[in-house]
């Protein structure tokens, strides 16, 4: 018969015990007198030892014991010795000594029940606070009436899931004052179970222990709580208890966090928070947790943690510690970024080790805390590519590859050897130490434990459509270790300091290192796909997929490789979609399988997995981009590439050579095909660094040759930018131009209007002109804020561009074809101007002034070498531009845009990296040397861009006009550099001319 929660216990036969229940009243540490919470009365000697059964003294030989957790999976006898507080086998071993509790199962308290409960004072003994009883009042009122309609749920109106109908919880603690007890003391009497829905582990099982016991009566730990039903209270602990458990206790045989972490919840609210915070975020990724309530309860932990940070007397606290772990994981779960830009509780996962590490106890929580920590900061440190700030030595691991040990210390021996190779790998230091680390990395898979091989592996069969290994293992410390296995070879292989720099050999190095990687992505992949119920290795998986995207170019692996980060998300709510819009952005035909219901999700032939249905918030099935009745060939369809822009480029110089590159290497969905250079130096160069791509010594002739060519990049000298930009437009091909379009404006024109005449004939023809900044995360992030209106009506615009000197008077020479300083290094800031004021905004006036510091020479060129320049536009926005070529650091490119509420600021500390150099004269951090180290991603991404916008047919990221006004205004402020006159517009964009203001004046 279905049994429900009710307000009094049972004993393990299922009797009635002779302790009752009350209602405790506790006195407040400010005099406030309020009550408390329902809680089991037991005398102070039985709540001392949980393993005591109510009714029997503690020195009754006849009292039965029940077994701590290792003696019942050792199926042996559990003598408990009480001056040690431990049983005689785990005293013996060391380990510690577990009880795990029971939820008992009572009948309900019925409404016309002739015994009533009255709430009293609390009494205190010596020991502990013991709850009085009087069954002899009236309060019939607080019992609720059966046909009483029940509270609204945060859970979806959906049926909730079998898994979840087998346990039940007594209500958290809340206080409540007498006024509004009657609402408080409910008992929710429509929560019933059936104990044979479902199968329950012994060891998991739960006694009711008093909830308050261990409490401090301190602000600190106040037991307000959100308003959750018994029934989502049970739910969000099993939650953690059944699944949330597996992302910690990874190569624990222990299992801390399923079987402590538990326990400790019901003395320390704060950790109890934490698993209900962590449990209800990772229900409500999969729809089946109300959002707010998830975001209130995660809040409500980290307002605590925070109070707390600075009192010494917590700091060791092992519960606290174990909460920041768990609010940690949270937030990495809420990540939404690809590079998890904020470390989220790492910092405040630290201030709680900082205090008492000297003295660990082997096979504690706080041990298990420590590495739980140390793995998710490696998660980090590869992803962002910084070090770590922990010491491994928290961990305790005796790293000795002679000495035989477990199999889940043999796994952390190569997961802190990962570390080793991560840390090697952002701070190299000598050859000797990369050749330690691969001498550490083979030993330890030569000598390994014969239990790490697999109990079934299927290889690759292309033919087949297998593209993943399948890679069956016994226990999740065999996966760990061979999952940082191949982490360690991928980190080796990338940064082994025996790789040719020069030469020819350094191509057929780098082949076999990217062949590397790919085989230990693919590797990973396979064990984690086999392994799936573990959700560090999908983790794994989709972080090493996301960070080597670029060096797949099969459109069935990509499909492959797409697939696991979806899998990664619909089993595990690990957010993946940050790096499933990365990867769409290199690769095309990406299709979100977010599939339901009793769909099955395939990679190659063999099935992963099927998902069954989730209930979910409101009506509607999850959002997909493919169909349920999509069969697999129509998703594998649809996820295939699509063919790849053939692309040429014209000219290999400075900037020829580096958009080669990009093309060639950096753009998935392009195929760099011809080359053009008139200088034989940059065909030899093209033919040692550009393998398969055809050179010519005539542009002309490469147009005529290349038939299948689909866009030209230009990237040859300012002066034929135009010429050469007309020619590719009248071909009908797309077209990335450097800036500038010309140096003249006339010039410039004409190529927007050969490509509105072109357009005519091909209507999906796109033509750009690379202003890289506007491809920069930075000033796309600051762009997307003041669209929102972040600093009200932006009104300033301040920015300057400024290079490290050039000892070798470069830029001279470049000085009588760049059109000055301005068009040739402002024009970056000019173009930003227009894209923060808006594309269509007109310009007033202009004027500058300038000077040359360190090279007198450019003045037969009529240029400087610092400049500085003034440009209003109608609308009351202003302009000021700064541009140097003598900076001594390195490149300096720095923009502030001031509105009427705020300001935002871009890179106004240039830097190298995140390394501060300590030095007597004080601290510094290295610049970037020049312009294309501070935006080579920009640039990166505009090729991507490009190729995408022309594959899919979608509007150009900027207008081809822009480009025009850009060197209009650039032309404008040279013109007033030399002269010293200020130059104005009139609203129609026309300048106006000394006759223009004579006719004003008559």
């Amino acid at each position: 018969m279905p049994k429900s929660i009710s307000a009094e216990p049972q004993n393990r036969g299922g009797n009635r015990s002779a302790a009752a229940t009350t209602i405790m009243g506790i006195s407040h540490p400010e005099s406030r007198a309020f009550l408390k919470l329902i809680i089991y009365a037991r005398s102070t000697h039985q709540r001392n030892d949980p393993r005591m059964p109510v009714g029997r003294k503690r020195n009754d030989p006849s009292r039965a014991r029940r077994r701590c957790v290792n003696c019942q999976q050792g199926h042996i006898k559990c003598e408990y010795i009480p001056r040690d507080d431990k049983c005689k086998a785990c005293r013996a071993s060391g380990r510690a000594c577990i009880i795990n509790h029971r939820f008992q199962h009572v009948n309900p308290a019925s409404p016309n029940s002739s015994k009533k409960v009255k709430a009293v004072e609390a009494v205190q003994t010596q020991q502990c606070l013991t709850p009085a009883i009087d069954a002899t009042e009236q309060v019939e009122d607080n019992i609720q009436d059966p046909t009483s309609s029940p509270q609204p749920s945060l859970l979806s109106n959906a049926p909730v899931d079998a898994s979840y109908d087998t346990i039940v919880v007594h209500s958290l603690p809340q206080e409540f004052s007498p006024a509004d007890s009657h609402a408080q003391l409910t008992v929710r009497n429509n929560l019933r179970i059936d104990p044979l829905d479902r199968p329950v582990e012994p060891h998991l099982d739960v006694v009711s222990a008093p909830v308050l016991n261990g409490i401090p009566q301190s602000p600190i730990f106040s037991t307000d709580y959100v308003n959750l039903t018994a029934r989502e209270q049970a739910i969000l602990l099993r939650q953690f208890t059944s699944v949330m458990y597996k992302w910690f206790d990874v190569c624990d045989p222990e299992q801390h966090f399923r079987r402590v972490v538990s326990q400790k919840a019901r003395e320390c609210p704060i950790l109890l928070k934490a698993v209900h915070a962590l449990s209800a975020w990772h229900l409500c990724r999969q729809g089946k947790f109300d959002r707010d309530w998830s975001n209130t309860l995660y809040q409500e932990c980290l307002d605590y943690l925070i109070k707390i940070m600075d009192d010494p007397s917590v700091k060791s606290d092992d519960s606290i510690l174990a909460a920041a772990v768990l609010l940690h994981v949270l937030e990495e779960l809420r990540e939404q970024s690809l590079r998890l830009e904020s470390r989220g509780h790492i910092i405040g996962v630290h201030v709680f080790i900082d205090s008492n590490e000297a003295n660990v106890e082997e096979g504690s929580l706080r041990q298990a805390a420590f590495r739980a920590v140390i793995r998710s900061e490696l998660h980090y440190a590869f992803v962002n590519q910084q070090p770590m700030t922990l010491p491994v030595e928290l961990c305790n691991v005796d790293r000795d590859l002679s000495r035989e040990t477990d199999d889940d210390t043999w796994a952390w021996r190569m997961i802190l050897h990962y570390r080793d190779c991560l840390e090697y790998s952002l701070a190299p230091s000598t050859v000797e130490d990369f050749d330690q680390l691969v001498t550490y990395h083979r030993t330890w898979h030569r000598v390994k434990p014969d239990s790490f091989e697999p109990v079934l592996f299927e290889e690759v069969n292309i033919q087949k459509e297998r593209f993943l290994p399948e890679v069956w293992y016994l226990h999740d410390c065999h996966v760990m270790g061979m999952i940082h296995f191949h982490l360690g070879r991928i980190i080796l292989a990338a940064i082994n300091p025996r790789t040719p720099m020069l030469g020819f050999k350094r191509q057929a190095a780098l082949s076999n290192v990217n062949e590397e990687v790919k085989s230990s992505v693919i590797d990973i992949c396979g064990i984690a796909v086999s392994n799936q119920s573990l959700p560090s290795a999908l983790i794994a998986a989709s972080m090493v997929i996301t960070m080597c995207a670029d060096r797949f170019t099969d459109s069935k692996i990509q499909s492959v490789l797409q697939e696991v980060l979806v899998l990664t998300t619909e089993l595990h709510a690990w957010p993946t979609e940050a790096a499933q819009a990365y990867v769409r952005s290199l690769w095309s035909g990406y299709v979100s399988s977010c599939l339901n219901n009793k769909n099955l999700i395939k990679v190659g032939q063999w099935t992963l997995v099927q998902i069954s249905a989730k209930p979910r918030v409101g009506p509607g099935s999850p959002t997909s981009k493919v169909t349920r009745s999509s069969s697999t060939r129509e998703i594998r369809l649809q996820t295939m590439s699509s063919p790849k822009l053939k692309v040429a480029i014209a000219g290999l110089g400075r900037m020829g050579s580096r958009h080669a590159i990009h093309f060639h290497h950096f753009t998935p969905r392009a195929e760099l095909v011809a080359a053009f250079s008139p200088d034989p130096n940059e065909i030899e160069w093209a033919s040692r660094n550009l393998e398969g791509v055809r050179t010519y010594l005539d542009y002309d002739e490469m147009l005529r040759e290349e038939k299948d060519v689909q866009a030209v990049v230009i990237a040859s000298v300012t002066a034929v930018h135009a010429e050469q930009a007309i020619k590719a437009i009248s071909l009908g091909l797309h077209v990335l131009c450097e800036k500038p379009l010309s140096t003249n404006v006339e010039v410039s024109q004409s190529v927007v209007d050969a490509y509105h005449a072109s357009l005519l004939k091909h209507p999906k023809q796109k033509v750009i002109c690379g202003f890289s900044r506007r491809f920069d995360t930075s000033y796309r992030d600051a762009y997307e804020k003041m669209r929102s209106g972040l600093i009200g009506q932006p009104s300033v615009f301040r920015s300057q561009t400024c290079d490290m000197l050039d000892p070798s008077g470069f830029f001279v020479e470049y000085a009588q074809f760049s059109g000055g300083i301005f068009v040739d290094c402002s024009i970056h800031d000019i173009d930003l101007a227009l894209w923060y004021f808006g594309e269509d905004s007109c310009i007033k006036s202009v004027s500058a002034v300038g000077i040359t510091a360190v090279s007198p020479e450019l003045r037969k060129y009529k240029d400087r070498d610092n400049a500085l320049g003034l440009v209003e536009f109608y609308g009351d926005k202003i302009a000021q531009l700064y541009c140097s070529r003598m900076m001594a650091a390195g490149q300096e490119d720095t923009t502030e845009i001031i509105g009427t509420e705020g300001k935002l600021a871009i890179n106004t500390q240039p830097t190298l990296n995140l390394v501060n150099i300590h030095e007597r004269s004080g601290i510094r951090r290295e610049v970037q040397p020049h312009y294309y180290g501070r935006f080579r991603e920009a640039f990166i991404t505009e090729a991507n861009e490009f190729t995408a916008c022309c594959l899919e047919n979608t509007e150009p990221p900027m207008k081809l006009q822009g480009a025009v006004n850009a060197v209009k205004i650039g032309h404008a402020l040279q013109e007033s550099l030399i002269t010293g006159k200020k130059i104005e517009f009139d609203e129609s964009g026309r300048r106006i001319t000394p006759q223009d203001e004579v006719r004003a004046r008559l």
